[in-house]
């Protein structure tokens, strides 16, 4: 079943994503980082040039019923034994420091 669902497009527009992220207060950097993706597939997304993956669509919507995600963020992440990420940078995240 989730296979199929990964196949599946949403009914959701561009803007009405746009408004999602803007909801939990994230840029497309912090969604990106979020979802795992690249910011230039959250950009399509946004845009419009990219239709958006039911499953997706679906974990926004969940997200919104899920009390006080908003003020935790991470709280699906760990639920499914992901790393947390920050969310919500305005610029491209930094590269972590090396070894030297």
């Amino acid at each position: 079943m989730i296979g199929r669902m990964r196949r599946q497009t949403a009914k959701m527009t561009g803007k009405e994503f746009v408004q999602a992220l803007e909801y939990f207060g994230m840029s497309n950097y912090g969604a990106a980082d979020y979802f795992g993706v690249d910011r230039r597939t959250i950009d399509r997304y946004s845009t419009g040039d990219l239709k958006i993956p039911i499953i997706l669509a679906l974990l926004l919507a969940a997200m919104r019923e899920i009390p006080d995600v908003e003020n935790e963020p991470n709280f699906l992440r760990q639920l499914a034994g992901l790393p947390a990420v920050t969310v919500a940078a305005d610029k491209p995240p930094g590269r972590p420091p090396s070894d030297g």
